[in-house]
């Protein structure tokens, strides 16, 4: 009789721990896709969001300088003009 309960429990054991590692298993599986999104796949050539990420940044750090360029431009220029302005206007007037 108990060696018949002994079996029973043991294949109850058995059919729990099949059953955390097919779990187990599956959640390998996503890990390994979640680390395949974030880091990328050199091996087909994908990127992966961090470098994506610091691709975005680069490239907003470029347009912030060119917009700071073009606003220096656009101000000197403007000071430039009036300084034109002023100095043909006092000619005209005369």
């Amino acid at each position: 009789m108990s060696d018949v309960n002994t079996n029973s429990r043991l294949d109850s054991i058995e059919k729990r721990l099949n059953s955390i590692e097919t779990s187990l298993q599956s959640v390998v599986q996503n890990f390994s896709k979640l680390y395949g999104a974030v880091v990328g796949d050199e091996t087909f050539d994908q990127q992966g969001i961090v470098h994506r990420m610091k691709k975005v940044e680069s490239d907003v750090d470029k347009l912030t300088k060119t917009k700071i360029k073009l606003i220096g431009i656009f101000i000197g220029s403007g000071a430039v003009w009036a300084v034109v302005w002023e100095f043909l206007r006092k000619f005209i007037v005369k």
